[in-house]
């Protein structure tokens, strides 16, 4: 994009003012798409989520709930109304909506686990024959905040703080709201990810009942009847499988599995591809093995002859449809990311959220063929048209042992080739993630302040198949870390207007980590800053039940001590000579306050320049407050400016 002298730089305040899309739902006849929209507000420092009706003809949109705390929204077979849920933390209320006079109608109340369950699909969904509703309920109050807490089992910890201990488990309701809630299933187990079968008869769901999920992560398909009770398995693997939908004519049913006996909750090396069973549970098949990429959201065409979903590719996220003769196509392509999709049960419509580098999230629609795409919704407009967004250039290097690795770099919007400029880093989380052609606040921020700013999908992302995937398993800061330095190389060989003596480098997560481990190993940045980091493998043991570690390091903590903390940056801390700031959720059961204070400590004692924020209310990741978020924003832009940026 070319620098514009009527645009302005982006500010931190403007973050407040995008909007964010999340769960669309098109109407059966493609006419309307209900969605969430997310809006920050630092008046009540929360994040508002309402609601709103968008025709895909191109009529204005409607803000159907105005509460603040509306969410996922589901059409009636008849398109004539809506079932959603009312938030108020892990407490939901459940409404009936007409859409076209807004009246609503209270159906009941329930609780939600904060127990991770990891990949999960649809947890509130309306019968085909419109007579009940199914959703996944924990029906009793939580025991959390209780003084005295005791635990007989490993997964006591949930994504932010202590778990509450309840499961999960499938419940129906009447729309007419007039009888209570019935309770389809029990047990010291958790169901989720629902999708009724087309007769009504029927409920599949997914379930570990092996009743080893403590330290295993083996998920299978089930089906619970509606008259009996009874539940049959209809997978049996020793690995997990994800986000189960029937097919139209109930013959079939489309689900992501793993293939892997070793998975858990969060970032797996594995790629998940799209799977198809016969509803009886036979001649189970991996429909997308042949594209070797990360896939998910498997999606039924009206017709039950295609399967849409989603995949990673090169930095992108697209649509993607497959056949039973096994014809892959692109349904959607560009340089984008698409966050959410939803495919029409009565027309040859799909809808979905898209955002590139330069564009935040908006709504879309199409023919399932891809063809009369449409932008539906222009809420982020008045945002971007004033100010300067930069674009991000592909570059892409041979690293240490010629693998070819893939990097974008983006410019500030004033700049001229003949100028130095200081240089961020940005090392990305998962690590079996990717970053490309996605819309990141952060990332314009800093380009707005000056800087040129890199990031690198190194080994051990996703994106570029499985064997690239497992690139970092059991080698953690070892071909990721040299990619890292051989794609700072590269730029500074080609790029004359960094300047190699002032950049510094950030990330959070496994970015974190990689953070850590890079200012324990070079001290080429002058600044860094470490967003819940990882810093010591043996503690992060404690993280994850069944445990990521094991799955990284190919087994239990005893048994790989040498490896791990081979992996593990504090190991190495008495090299490091960056100046630090480390970013950290009080709540973060995740990378947990106390990897950010290892190696914090080992800083002050090393008498290196460095600093703790902790913020009180977060988990992982300081998303939860909008005013937190923008205190950490400002704190990354002020600690690179203290080091980077001349003095006059």
């Amino acid at each position: 994009m070319a620098y514009s002298e009527s645009k302005r730089t982006m500010k931190i305040a403007d973050v407040l003012k995008i909007k964010s899309f999340s769960d669309p739902r098109i109407s059966p006849d493609g006419s309307r798409v209900v969605v969430v929209v997310e809006t920050k507000d630092l008046e009540t420092n929360k994040r508002l989520k309402d609601i709103w009706l968008v025709p895909t003809d191109g009529r204005e949109p409607i803000n159907l709930t105005n509460d603040g705390q509306s969410i996922s929204p589901r059409w009636a077979p008849d398109g004539k109304k809506i079932v959603f849920l009312s938030s108020q933390g892990r407490k939901r209320s459940m409404w009936i909506m007409d859409v076209e006079q807004k009246n609503k109608q209270y159906l009941t109340e329930f609780y939600v686990s904060n127990t991770s369950l990891g990949i999960t699909g649809e947890n509130l969904a309306w019968s085909p024959d419109s007579t009940k509703i199914a959703f996944v309920a924990s029906m009793e109050t939580s025991n959390s905040k209780r003084a005295i807490r005791i635990y007989n089992k490993a997964t006591y910890r949930a994504q932010k703080g202590f778990s509450d201990m309840m499961r999960r488990h499938i419940w129906i309701v009447s729309p007419l709201g007039y009888s209570q809630p019935q309770q389809l299933t029990f047990g010291d187990q958790d169901e989720h990810s629902i999708s009724w079968s087309p007769n009504s008869e029927e409920i599949a769901f997914v379930s570990d009942r092996t009743g080893e999920n403590e330290w295993t992560f083996h998920t299978d398909l089930w089906a619970v009847s509606l008259k009996t009770l009874e539940i049959r398995q209809i997978t049996n693997t020793l690995s997990a499988e994800f986000q189960s939908t029937w097919s139209p004519d109930g013959k079939k049913i489309a689900y992501g599995s793993f293939t892997r006996n070793d998975m858990c909750n969060d970032s797996n090396p594995e790629d998940m591809h799209v799977w198809i069973i016969n509803s009886d549970g036979t001649d189970a098949k991996d429909y997308t093995s042949q594209l070797d990429r990360r896939c998910s959201t498997p999606k039924w065409s009206l017709d039950g002859k295609e399967i849409f979903f989603t995949a990673e590719d090169h930095g992108r996220k697209n649509i993607y449809s497959i056949t039973f003769q096994d014809d892959i196509k692109s349904v959607t392509q560009g340089n984008r990311t698409i966050t959410g999709m939803d495919v029409a049960i009565k027309s040859d419509k799909i809808t979905y959220i898209s955002h590139h580098v330069t564009q935040p999230g908006e709504l879309f629609v199409a023919k399932l063929d891809g063809s009369e795409e449409r932008k539906l919704t222009h809420f982020n407009d008045s945002v971007i048209n004033n100010i300067h967004l930069s674009e991000a250039e592909e570059f892409v290097f041979n690293s240490f042992d010629n693998k070819i690795i893939q990097g974008w770099i983006m410019k500030p919007s004033n700049f001229h080739p003949a100028k130095k400029y200081p240089f961020a880093l940005h090392v990305h989380g998962g690590p079996h993630s990717m970053v490309g052609h996605a819309f990141k606040e952060i990332f314009q921020l800093i380009v707005s302040h000056g800087y040129i700013l890199a990031y690198i999908n190194v080994r051990g992302s996703s994106g570029y198949g499985q064997a690239f995937s497992d690139g970092c398993v059991k080698d953690m800061g070892g071909g990721d870390y040299n990619d890292y330095m051989k794609g700072v190389d590269h730029l500074l060989s080609t790029h004359e207007y960094i300047d190699p003596d002032r950049m510094g480098v950030w990330g959070g997560s496994y970015g974190g980590y990689m953070t850590n481990w890079i200012i324990t190993h070079t001290d080429r940045f002058k600044a860094a800053i470490s967003l819940y980091p990882i810093t010591n493998m043996i503690t992060m043991f404690t993280t994850n039940a069944p445990s990521w570690v094991d799955i990284e390091f190919g087994g239990p903590l005893w048994d790989k001590m040498d490896l791990i903390l081979k992996c593990s940056p504090i190991m190495y801390v008495k090299h490091a000579k960056t100046p630090t700031l480390f970013l950290q959720g009080e709540l973060d059961s995740i990378c947990p306050l106390v990897e950010s204070e290892q190696m914090f400590m080992a800083l002050r004692k090393l008498k290196i320049d460095s600093e703790m924020v902790i913020y009180s209310e977060e988990g992982h990741g300081i998303r939860d407050k909008p005013l937190n978020y923008l205190d950490s924003y400002r704190r990354i832009i002020a600690w690179l400016n203290k080091y980077l940026k001349k003095k006059n």
